[in-house]
């Protein structure tokens, strides 16, 4: 881990050259930068370190570590009951208020620390275009140019999803730059639609370069450790998942999303690597995050520290709380007897309410789930797969593996002429059982 933030904060003092520093300044610090650059690029190990930075920025608190996961983002969806004495960005965010000086700064972090990843990212690009290829194993080249490749893609596209209008409401004006170059010079902004394309350009550049992913085939313990758990990185499923979320975001129709999502789920299945929907629902008490159905998690180094101040055994005004009659809201604990897995086991009730242990890391919990925050999840899969679907039959087979899997009574839901049925009742059009 030392080494992993080592590397991070080489290129943090790279990229924060560039950004916090005049034109003299950077030519007097400029040289002694490169030559710690070609000290880090001399060796294969150098660029997997090189990637792994890019890794740690992104898991950092003011990114995926805690804003764009646990707090901020989750605020704005009205995921937590608030307590009495909430800090005052708790409250601005729930009103959607930005223009106070705290939401400004943590919206600042956002785009900065978004783009600073993107700028680290770019730098391993340009590097790699200039490599000798001879210092790499195997296929380790297009492994580490599809990882970047992929990332810059992804931090792109939640960045349009942050700062950019829906495809609902665009109107073709221009909202975000789109980098993929490292320098001082700025980039033009682009539109919605130019982002889009250009997502989708890296994520199509990104594909075959992980014909080799060893994700593919199992394999005993690989001799390169950063070839080790390859979900923790972004990997061939992960890539090809990216592009079906892209593509429904973007508007593009439905046929066109299904046809690309049934044949990664046909194509992918065969495979032994392959994640599968959870069949015993009753490991999720040891393993929270349902390790097993990721196709992407972020390592996030001491995520237990984050978790406490927001998720405590006792109450404090700092903390993201719930209700019991929220949750019986979002779980349908009437119509279904509180028979969701999700409900009985993510959250334990302390002082009378209910805390949810997702991301605490308790002695109990798996090896494989600790530090580890979701980015790509199996179950994505499956609703768009629902929603693009020609046919109800067909979509009602995809929700219905979901819910089996997360123990809903009665497992399915059937359909019928004018409605559905679940469990004894009809549901139609403003008609919910």
């Amino acid at each position: 881990m030392k080494k992993i933030m080592k590397t991070a904060y080489l290129f943090a003092l790279i990229v924060g050259a560039f950004m916090f520093t005049g034109c003299e300044d950077w030519f007097d610090v400029s040289s002694d930068i490169d030559a710690k650059e070609d000290d880090l690029y001399k060796t294969e190990n150098g660029y997997f370190d090189a990637l792994i930075g890019v890794y740690a920025k992104m898991a950092g608190t003011s990114l995926y570590g805690d804003q764009m996961t646990i707090s901020t983002m989750d605020l704005l969806a009205y995921s937590y009951v608030l307590r009495d004495g909430a800090p005052e960005i708790y409250t601005s965010f729930a009103n959607f208020d930005y223009k106070t000086a705290n939401t400004e700064k943590v919206i600042a972090s956002i785009w900065e620390g978004m783009y600073n990843a993107i700028a680290n990212d770019n730098k391993l690009l340009e590097r790699l275009e200039n490599a000798d290829r001879k210092i790499f194993d195997d296929d380790n080249y297009d492994l580490i140019k599809g990882e970047a490749l992929a990332l810059r893609a992804y931090l792109h596209f939640d960045l349009l999803r942050m700062f950019g209008p829906s495809k609902a409401l665009d109107k073709g004006e221009k909202c975000m730059p789109y980098v993929t170059t490292f320098g001082q010079g700025n980039t033009a902004y682009s539109t919605f639609d130019q982002v889009i394309e250009k997502v989708l350009a890296d994520i199509d550049a990104a594909i075959p370069l992980f014909d080799k992913d060893p994700i593919w085939t199992p394999m005993e313990t690989p001799s390169n450790v950063y070839l080790v758990n390859r979900k923790v990185r972004m990997n061939a499923f992960s890539v090809r998942a990216l592009r079906a979320r892209v593509m429904l975001y973007a508007g593009k129709t439905d046929s066109e999303v299904y046809d690309f999502v049934s044949e990664l789920m046909d194509t992918l299945q065969t495979n032994i690597n392959y994640p599968r929907l959870t069949t015993s629902p009753q490991d999720i008490d040891k393993d929270k995050i349902i390790s097993g159905e990721l196709l992407f998690g972020l390592y996030v180094d001491k995520l237990s520290n984050v978790a406490s101040g927001y998720f405590p055994s006792v109450t404090t005004s700092k903390e993201l709380g719930s209700t019991k009659e929220k949750l019986d809201v979002i779980f349908e604990a009437d119509k279904y007897k509180m028979s969701d897995v999700r409900y009985e086991l993510l959250f334990v009730t302390e002082e009378g309410l209910p805390r949810m242990r997702k991301f605490r890391q308790e002695q109990t919990d798996n090896q494989r789930s600790r530090n580890q925050m979701p980015m790509l999840r199996l179950s994505e899969i499956y609703y768009i797969a629902a929603e693009t679907a020609p046919d109800v039959e067909t979509a009602l087979v995809y929700i219905n593996a979901i819910r089996t899997a997360r123990s809903l009574l009665g497992g399915g839901i059937k359909y019928k002429r004018g409605g559905y049925k679940l469990f004894g009742c009809r549901v139609s059009a403003g008609n919910a059982c």
